[in-house]
């Protein structure tokens, strides 16, 4: 018998409806299912057995981010287990730091080719497909921001760009100086809020002047899209 450990890490999507053919086929055949994403039950309606659901509680009362949390479960399963399956949603390694440690950490002591990773429909992929169709907004000319920190790198670039920046909850008032610096006072702008496992999205809107207003309190299941408001790219460089 091998020892070869696999970890899977495979996503739900956005709801069950949205797992793939080869995402159900590996979580049937995997020995352990670690989950936090869907109920037991509708697991093992679609024939997934095994599971183990993870201890948000447990997380909160220890300080633990979700990353680490999932490496001391995964070191005591794979002493008992070769193959395990974490179900998770979205896009596995994009924007989602547990699973990049998770991977992380699994490299340190095994291959990387003996990870294998199953990405499923994101709010990313809702944000670009269902919101940018009720508002209108098709471009060519997208710029995706993970950290308002990198807005200082584009300058004025940013007006030719529907500038994209996820966690929009981190601008701070020297972020907010440089966007009002960049784009005139009546630039609109938009706040879109996809939950996953929620398809339906909310949008709010506003212009630039009252962006620092209308940016408070924000949660990280939040977007900001600013339009481009330039048009005439042939001379744009990142030089």
């Amino acid at each position: 018998m091998t020892n070869k450990k696999t970890l899977y890490i495979c996503s739900a999507g956005m709801n069950k409806g949205d797992l793939t053919f080869k995402t159900l086929d590996i979580l049937k055949k995997s020995q352990i299912v670690i989950n936090n994403i869907l109920a037991e039950k509708e697991l093992m309606q679609l024939g997934i057995k095994n599971v183990i659901s993870t201890n948000d509680k447990f997380m909160i009362k220890k300080g633990t981010s979700y990353g680490k949390y999932l490496n001391t479960i995964l070191k005591k399963l794979f002493s008992k287990y070769n193959t395990i399956s974490i179900l998770t949603n979205g896009n596995p390694l994009f924007l989602n730091p547990p699973m990049a440690n998770v991977v992380s950490e699994f490299a340190k002591k095994n291959n990387l080719t003996d990870v294998i990773i199953t990405p499923g429909i994101s709010t990313f992929d809702y944000l670009i497909n269902d919101v940018t169709m009720k508002l209108n907004i098709f471009s060519d000319n997208v710029l995706l921001i993970s950290h308002p920190d990198m807005l200082f790198s584009f300058n004025k670039k940013l007006t030719y760009y529907d500038l994209i920046l996820y966690y929009p909850d981190f601008i701070n008032n020297k972020h907010l100086e440089f966007i009002k610096s960049i784009y005139k006072q009546k630039d609109k702008f938009y706040l879109i809020t996809i939950k996953s496992f929620n398809i339906k999205s909310s949008i709010k809107s506003g212009n630039i002047k009252d962006i620092g207003r209308l940016i408070k309190n924000l949660d990280n299941f939040t977007t900001l899209l600013i339009p481009h408001t330039k048009v005439n790219i042939k001379t744009l460089s990142f030089s």
